[in-house]
């Protein structure tokens, strides 16, 4: 929580993609957890409590550490590609592939979007409206309306607020794929 703190959410970034980013958190919270693991340990263990204590607590680092390192990797990487580079803004609408219904504490209403590895929450009634109340669906014809802010190698999904405002999920203007046509090489 408090990198939420450190780190406000700037938007949903598009590209590029950071297939790394998912390893390198992975081998830092396991390279945190053995750390963990050899100074709970440095003092031989006396018993079995004593050792038990021990792994749980590097599994414990292991897990707390693995989803805070990538949403640090997310932050610094949106830093870096949005910072002190000219940043253009603009409207697009970009085709839905499937729409979900997700009722873990709570009811939340989620996209994905069809060019893009992005899960994004849309507001209620813009769901209920569009696909009725069906847990999952596969849309043909609808978008999200969002604004985007492009610089020369990244892009990403602005929203004022999350979930996004009623009224952005809309009937696409046209069915063809933004991510060829926009995407730079």
């Amino acid at each position: 929580m408090a990198l939420a703190a450190l780190f406000p959410r700037n938007g949903q970034e598009l590209y590029p993609e950071h297939p790394a980013d998912g390893w390198l958190a992975f081998a830092f919270s396991v390279g945190c957890g053995i750390f963990c693991f050899i100074t709970v340990s440095r003092k031989a263990p006396s018993n079995f409590r004593n050792g038990c204590s021990a792994l749980l607590w590097a599994f414990l680092a292991t897990f707390i550490f693995l989803p805070t390192t990538g949403i640090a990797l997310e932050r610094i990487h949106q830093i870096i590609e949005f910072t002190g580079v000219k940043i253009t803004k603009s409207e697009r609408e970009f085709p839905i592939y499937r729409g979900d219904i997700h009722r873990s504490k709570g009811i939340h209403y989620e996209i994905l979007l069809k060019d893009y590895p992005v899960l994004l929450e849309i507001d209620p009634s813009d769901y209920l409206t569009a696909f009725a109340n069906v847990d999952q669906v596969y849309p043909t014809g609808f978008c999200i309306r969002a604004n985007v802010q492009t610089t020369a190698h990244a892009a990403r999904i602005m929203t004022p607020d999350w979930p996004f405002p009623a009224g952005s999920l809309v009937r696409c203007s046209r069915v063809s794929s933004n991510r060829n046509q926009q995407q730079p090489k």
